[in-house]
């Protein structure tokens, strides 16, 4: 799904500027994979085998839908159970395996945090107290925090190895009390589909109560755009927030698909939330359940987006997968949705207010099997594609899932990243801030050609 730094989505399938292609966009949408449960719950075979048949199922399924083409994998948190690295190692493993059965790149997933995701251990008496504030005052002691740079850095410092994990994804924290990164696709010329990720997790402790956790205000207030559809990615769903309410309110005026995990219970909703607007709510089941009892099942979910021409509307298909106890793999999940075919047409007014576009009904993406080319955008909203080219999130990724940090810090001496008379020690941000850098100067071919020789080595040593 998420190759960075290009916009032209339908590439030669252009044809004009009032005949164009139609577009189809598939992800496989998983949530609360739970990394490292297994080994809390005993469950370490189960969970293994339930994740190599959702493999099994992931390769059927994009054999059965061919010529259609699935382009990547959205993430709606708790990727790991303990919010440790070895954790996030397996899961980033596992993805790659994920990846290369839909022939996407590896670099094409998008995440962000679920409360698994934090280190439990990195909530000292001091992080807690910090949090119990905020539960107790809520956004204005939040935004106290935030505003004080040793408070800011305990509050993150929970997500030191999710950070890490996300960062390779191209999915930073933006640690300014921002969301967890966007990404666009153009689905036909004026008609774009946004990704935002919020970072729920924010104010998590070691128990997260319902109703007392806070977004603030920097996550709430969604961006409009003409000619631009929202979908919202949260961990929790809105009724976990103290700002739940106010944060509702912006997602029921601005987003056209909001998506959840966290509840383990999957289901799918319209509601027709203005005059002009609906809304469609996914939330996920768990693709590892928490047990071995019959109150939650493996589950995950394929997402179909696509423009509805006639009706100029975001058309969302949901196609659910669920655990057969009989079977012993996936199989469709008839009774979540609210829709008998799980397909909805939303009515989308910031389409609406684009200028009008006409689709030439020959030589479509899905016939030409052509792979969907969706911008990364960094937390801040600034446009990555502006300052990075379009090998970024390969060489972001390579940098930080394949290499360990001493190759990591030869790589960037090397490339001349690193800045004369440097003695201090290179941490995860310094990492980042010097390879995002040594980018945008226009090294980027010198760090691949490093990276293949580094990695090379690797493998011949191994």
């Amino acid at each position: 799904m998420i190759s960075g730094g290009l916009s032209n989505y339908c590439g030669a399938q252009f044809q004009s500027s009032t005949e164009i292609c139609q577009m189809s966009l598939i992800l496989v949408h998983l949530s609360d994979i739970h990394f490292g449960q297994e080994r809390a719950n005993k469950l370490v075979e189960v969970h293994k085998d339930a994740r190599e048949r959702l493999l099994d199922d992931v390769r059927k399924f994009g054999a059965d839908i061919a010529p259609k083409r699935i382009s990547g994998v959205l993430v709606t948190g708790d990727i790991a159970y303990g919010g440790k690295p070895n954790e996030y190692e397996d899961a980033g493993q596992w993805l790659d395996r994920l990846t290369q059965i839909i022939g996407c790149s590896r670099s094409d997933v998008q995440v962000v945090p679920g409360n698994h995701d934090i280190d439990w251990d990195e909530i000292s008496a001091s992080v807690a107290y910090l949090l119990k504030e905020i539960e107790i005052h809520g956004e204005d002691k939040l935004d106290e925090f935030l505003n004080t740079t040793n408070d800011r850095e305990i509050l993150y410092r929970r997500f030191n190895s999710y950070e890490r994990f996300a960062d390779a994804y191209n999915c930073p924290l933006d640690k300014g009390g921002g969301g967890a990164g966007d990404r666009v696709v153009e689905l036909a010329p004026g008609r774009r589909l946004r990704f935002t990720g919020l970072n729920s997790a924010l104010t998590c402790a070691k128990v997260d109560t319902q109703g007392k956790l806070v977004l603030g205000e920097r996550q709430r207030v969604l961006q409009r755009n003409s000619g631009e559809e929202l979908v919202v990615l949260s961990h929790h769903p809105m009724s976990w927030m103290i700002d739940g309410e106010d944060a509702n309110g912006y997602i029921r005026a601005r987003a056209r698909v909001l998506v959840t995990g966290h509840e383990h219970k999957p289901s799918a909703r319209v509601e027709h939330v203005l005059d002009d607007a609906d809304l469609l709510t996914i939330e996920a089941g768990a693709t590892t359940p928490p047990g071995s009892d019959d109150e939650f099942t493996y589950a995950y979910n394929l997402l179909e987006f696509a423009w509805e021409e006639k009706e100029d509307a975001l058309a969302v298909t949901v196609h659910s997968r669920c655990w057969s106890e009989t079977r012993k793999e996936f199989v469709e999940d008839v009774a979540r949705a609210e829709s008998e075919t799980g397909y909805y047409v939303l009515a989308s007014p910031r389409y609406k207010e684009a200028p009008q576009v006409q689709v030439k009904q020959t030589a479509t993406a899905s016939e030409t099997n052509e792979p969907p080319v969706i911008q990364q955008e960094s937390s801040n909203g600034e446009n990555g594609s502006d300052l990075m080219p379009a090998e970024y999130p390969d060489i972001i990724l390579r940098f930080f899932k394949d290499l360990v940090p001493s190759e990591r810090l030869r790589l960037l001496v090397e490339v001349g990243a690193v800045p004369e008379n440097w003695n201090d020690k290179l941490s995860h941000g310094i990492e980042k801030a010097l390879i995002d850098r040594a980018v945008q100067s226009g090294r980027a071919a010198d760090i691949r050609a490093k990276l293949d020789e580094l990695i090379a080595e690797k493998n011949k040593e191994g």
